[in-house]
Order: C-alpha cells, then sequence, then structure tokens
C-alpha cells in the first residue's frame, strides 16, 4: 500500500512539473503575428491634484422634457458637475475662463435636455450618452473663444450628480 502511495505521488510530480516547465509555456510570436497586433495605447489619467470640480447649478435643477403627449408634462431634475483640469498651457486663468461661459454652458445642459423624451431619460445608456455629448458640446464651446489651438480637452468629465426624471 505504502509502495502505491509512493508511486502516485511520484507520478503526481513529473505531470505537474512537465505542465509547468513544458505545457505552460507561451510560444514566442513571430514577427508577422507581432506586427499583425497594434500596440495599446495607453491614456493617462489625470491626478486628482491636476483636476478641479465646480458644480453648475445651485441645488436641483428641472428640465421640461420633450412630450409627444401634451396631456402629461415630462420632466427631468438634475444636478451635475464639471471636471476640468486646473491648468492647461494655452490658457491662463481655467476657472476664470469656465465662470466667464457660465452662462453658455447652463444653455448647453438646458437645450440638451429640450430635445430628450421621457422614454429616453428611462435607459441607462441615455445617461452616458448625455454625459459624453454635453462634455463635447462643452469643450467646443471653450475651444473656439480661445486664439490658439488647444490640444486635448479643458473638461474631463461630466457628472450628473442627480438624474430623477418624471
Amino acid at each position: 500500500m505504502l509502495f502505491i502511495v509512493a508511486l502516485l505521488t511520484l507520478t503526481l510530480a513529473v505531470l505537474a512539473g512537465y505542465l509547468f516547465f513544458v505545457a505552460g509555456s507561451p510560444k514566442p510570436a513571430s514577427s508577422v503575428e507581432a506586427a499583425a497586433v497594434p500596440p495599446k495605447t495607453v491614456s493617462a489619467v489625470p491626478t486628482d491634484e491636476e483636476l478641479e470640480k465646480k458644480t453648475l447649478f445651485e441645488g436641483k435643477k428641472f428640465f421640461n422634457l420633450k412630450n409627444d403627449n401634451d396631456q402629461k408634462i415630462a420632466v427631468i431634475q438634475i444636478n451635475m458637475e464639471l471636471v476640468y483640469f486646473k491648468k492647461i498651457k494655452e490658457i491662463k486663468d481655467v476657472k476664470k475662463k469656465i465662470d466667464a461661459n457660465d452662462g453658455e454652458i447652463k444653455e448647453i445642459v438646458s437645450t440638451y435636455f429640450q430635445d430628450m423624451t421621457l422614454e429616453e431619460a428611462r435607459k441607462v445608456e441615455t445617461r452616458e450618452k448625455a454625459k459624453a455629448d454635453i462634455k463635447k458640446q462643452i469643450n467646443d464651446l471653450l475651444k473656439t473663444s480661445e486664439k490658439m489651438k488647444i490640444e486635448g480637452d479643458i473638461v474631463y468629465a461630466v457628472n450628473f450628480i442627480e438624474w430623477f426624471y418624471q
């Protein structure tokens, strides 16, 4: 009995060694295969020290949604914040620039929700699409008033603190 246990243990050790050293080693890719795979681009995430936040509306803000049925009123209640870069080499004072365009930024947000229906507001993907669309429109607004061409975005992200609809 002891002989059988020793034989099985030795066999298990040999098989584990084979799997570990021989079968588990990756094969080197040929130069053709390596050229076919594009290199991954690493996008740098800014640190907290590089970003600043601005709450766009004081308290809760209500917007009327586009309504196909004239008998019911559809509204969305949001509160949102802009996350923007503190320093951009082409802009002297980023906070001052965003504050100077506060009215236009709020108009972009209100106009965006005027074209949204209640059914669209209920969808999860609409919230993510709204973040991306509003961020792009705000960045376009902030870049158009600059004399120099700005590389990258000024506003890093748009966050909806609240998103309630009815």
